[in-house]
């Protein structure tokens, strides 16, 4: 339940965020989301790797977070604040 509600949180950051074109619906703990045409799936990794972020993609302009046991609120605050100020 809670890395249920943490997906949601990530979702709703997402939503002011520049860098995404789209928002596959969050059921579950895991969230993906489609970049805009300007930027890659490797260049997101890449850039939210410098950050301490790690993220896979499923495929063409898509970037897929998940959450877990392991991932608590203290990181997603820092996930929600590094998706907030992170440039492209």
């Amino acid at each position: 339940v809670e890395d249920h509600k943490r997906a949601k949180l990530i979702e709703r950051q997402l939503q002011h965020c520049g860098f995404v074109k789209n928002i596959l619906p969050v059921e579950t703990n895991i969230v993906v989301f489609e970049l805009v045409d300007s930027i890659t799936e490797n260049e997101f990794i890449a850039k939210m790797k410098e950050q301490g972020v790690l993220c896979g993609t499923p495929g063409k302009q898509q970037i897929r977070f998940v959450t877990h046991l392991d991932f608590n609120d203290e990181q997603l605050d820092v996930l929600l604040k590094k998706l907030k100020t992170i440039a492209f």
